[in-house]
């Protein structure tokens, strides 16, 4: 998904939904230690902050030290970010135990390292912490929905070859024996479908249609001819299956976990 937090003075759709579940677990569990991992620009504890009168100690834990300082969330009072690369990370990892609740959003097909993520995550919870993670949920029981998936893994391989693959999908079923395998305990998972408005469908399918121009100017400075050939065919064909289909990220999955006993 774009980068944006917001269109404009209107939230996403999903990220409604989201807020709901999670102020819900907030009331259900009674937390008070809040993890965002995988924070972005900080604009979901933001909101939490907000919603929930400033009662919780909110963190937002990120790759911050590769954005411009300008850009970078800035903490205050009872909200701070933790780069992902700094010493305090690696404090708060070590210490352990520190969450109530760690929530991780559309996070889950960047881990380079799910198993180890994963794992990082239960360890930061404390013992009856909750972890609850919601992603993209990469079904291809439609044109729309295939389009995105061709368009992300076309994204997956081209990035290989440019040396910066990270990605791995996954539909919910492929995603939870994953928590298993890192220790953690399914309480719940549900595959739902969010509304999807005329509005975030153009500007998703813009996002697409810019990134496909930026791989088509990285693909001209390859050096390899044969790889230009193929990527020059594949960047075409896919901008006009984004075009005929637009992006589609209707489709999520949420799960609930928490530390083995």
């Amino acid at each position: 998904m774009s980068s944006k937090a917001a269109r404009g003075n209107k939230l996403p759709v999903a990220d409604v939904s989201l807020d709901r579940a999670i102020l819900g677990l907030i009331k259900r569990t009674g937390a008070r230690a809040v993890c965002d991992y995988g924070c972005g620009d900080g604009a979901l504890l933001k909101r939490l902050d907000r919603m929930t009168g400033q009662r919780l100690q909110l963190t937002g834990i990120d790759y911050f030290s590769s954005r411009k300082k300008e850009d970078r969330p800035k903490g205050a009072g009872n909200l701070r970010f933790i780069d992902r690369v700094s010493r305090e990370y690696r404090r708060v990892v070590e210490q352990g135990g520190v969450f109530d609740l760690i929530v991780s959003a559309f996070t889950l097909h960047h881990f380079r390292r799910p198993l180890e993520e994963l794992a990082v995550l239960g360890r930061l919870l404390k013992p009856r912490g909750t972890l609850f993670l919601a992603d993209l949920e990469f079904a291809n029981d439609s044109g729309d929905q295939a389009a995105k998936n061709l368009f992300s893994f076309l994204s997956e391989e081209f990035h290989t070859f440019q040396g910066t693959y990270h990605r791995h999908h996954y539909t919910r079923d492929e995603a939870l024996p994953l928590f298993a395998a890192a220790g953690l305990a399914v309480r719940s998972s549900r595959s739902l479908t969010v509304d999807f408005p005329g509005h975030e469908r153009k500007e998703e399918t813009g996002h697409a249609l810019r990134n496909l121009d930026r791989m088509r100017v990285a693909n001209r400075k390859t050096a390899n001819a044969h790889q230009r050939r193929y990527f020059d065919a594949r960047i075409e064909q896919m901008a006009a299956l984004v075009k005929q289909h637009g992006i589609d990220y209707s489709r999520l999955f949420t799960v609930t976990a928490a530390r083995r006993p």
